[in-house]
This record gives C-alpha cells, structure tokens and sequence, in this order.
C-alpha cells in the first residue's frame, strides 16, 4: 500500500530529492514507459540553462529537472497520463488538473521552441 506524505515533507523523507528523482527517471526509462514525446520533455527539460547547487552532482541534477519538466507538462496537457506515470514510480498525486486552460499549451509550446 502507498503512504501518503504532505508535499513540505517530500524532500525531508527522501521522496522529492535529487537523487530521488534521478533513480525515479532511471526507472522509467529502463521500463520503456515513457513515450517519444515524453522523451523530448525529458531532453527539453534537462538542457534548459540552469545552475547547479554546491554539493549537487550534476547528472542526478539534470534527471531531476527533466522530471520535474515532464511532470508539469503532464500536469497540464494529460493528467491521466501523469497519473500512469507517476505509479510507475510508486507515487500519485490527489488534486485537479489544469487541463482546458485557454492558452496554456499554445505559451508552453511557444516558450520550448524559442530555446
């Protein structure tokens, strides 16, 4: 059975950590459950230009941003998927989506091609 956490405690239990995240998207990769394009979120969300925190090693800090990026796109366009995703990983989320927001996948698209 799942054990739900409060989101403030994700990161002092060890669920919303870097290294966490990169094992997680370890997983779904070598399952070959994402999908191409989820894949190019993935590339999207770990070569966009960001800096590094002392003490984080950089590979496990790319993944985590690449799945942070995939989740919000998710999130966002298909939440269904999101959730097959994320039990994939062992986890779920209780909220409602965002979908059918006027705009919202026309300003993302927008802001990944630009880069």
């Amino acid at each position: 059975p799942g054990v739900a956490i409060r989101p403030q405690d994700g990161v002092s239990k060890g669920w919303c950590s870097a290294s966490a995240m990169h094992a997680h998207l370890s997983r779904l990769l070598e399952r070959n459950v994402l999908k191409d394009a989820e894949l190019a979120v993935l590339k999207w969300g770990r070569d966009f230009g960001h800096e590094s925190r002392p003490g984080h090693k950089g590979e496990e800090h790319r993944d985590a941003s690449a799945l942070e990026a995939l989740v919000a796109y998710l999130y966002l366009f298909d939440s269904e998927r999101l959730h097959e995703v994320l039990s994939e990983c062992g986890m779920t989320f209780c909220s409602k989506p965002l979908n059918g927001l006027v705009g919202i996948e026309t300003a993302v698209m927008e802001a990944m091609d630009s880069l």
